[in-house]
């Protein structure tokens, strides 16, 4: 499997994908405007939140069109948060008050915290999975499940700092929040524990090791967006 056979056609899913709720014949009436695109925003934060579920996947399945597919998924993403940006900014320069702004306001912050994520891993985290798949290479098993511990705990803060903007929930927030530095140390701890494999002269370490380290890092990424998402509702 070769890289570009995996990036080639961008754009081509477009135009079978399309916005759900935000309707330009909206636009004038701010209320309704705002509520829809709320929709369309829960909508992308649904697909996010799913692509970044799905990091190790790539990694386990070892799969071309698996892989293919996270293209087409990211394509879709960008498509409707450019879509959902545009409308907001046309919102704001129809409106003729300051009322409903801080909404804009948040929704604006929110939409830029899912594109970080999106570009985070399609564009830094893909490739990684590429690499390995191309390669034939395997994680060790101690790797392999302190990594995916590791995601599991940054994907669960992920939904939940979602699910507390969505629904304005300042514990959920809270609680993400709280759990970033204990991600930070852990994640610290997992690059020591794949040192002293290197030390011990694992096969599977020593061939992985630039992927292993990096793929900690941009999750350590994800999960600062993440956290960034609960500072929202956290004002």
């Amino acid at each position: 499997m070769k890289l570009t056979s995996i990036f080639g056609g961008k754009g081509r899913e477009r135009e079978k994908f399309s916005p759900e709720f935000i309707k330009e014949d909206l636009i004038g009436d701010p209320s309704a405007a705002i509520e829809q695109a709320g929709k369309e925003l829960g909508r992308l934060a649904g697909m996010c939140s799913e692509m970044a579920g799905g990091i190790m996947d790539m990694f386990r399945r070892k799969d071309p069109d698996f892989l293919h597919g996270l293209e087409e998924a990211y394509d879709k993403i960008e498509f409707l948060h450019d879509a959902v940006y545009e409308y907001l900014m046309k919102l704001f320069q129809a409106r003729k008050d300051s009322g409903g702004v801080e909404t804009e306001t948040r929704y604006l912050t929110l939409l830029n915290e899912l594109k970080l994520i999106a570009s985070v891993v399609y564009r830094d985290i893909f490739p990684l999975a590429v690499e390995l798949t191309e390669k034939d290479l395997f994680f060790s098993p101690d790797g392999w499940k302190q990594i995916n511990d590791y995601h599991f705990r940054i994907y669960s803060g992920l939904k939940k700092a979602i699910e507390g903007f969505f629904e304005n929930s300042g514990e959920k927030a809270r609680e993400v929040t709280e759990e970033k530095m204990e991600i930070v140390l852990l994640g610290k701890q997992l690059i020591e524990l794949h040192i002293d494999r290197l030390h011990r002269g694992l096969k599977e370490s020593l061939e992985t090791s630039a992927i292993h380290l990096d793929l900690i890092s941009q999750l350590r990424r994800v999960n600062s967006f993440a956290t960034d998402i609960a500072y929202i509702v956290m004002g």
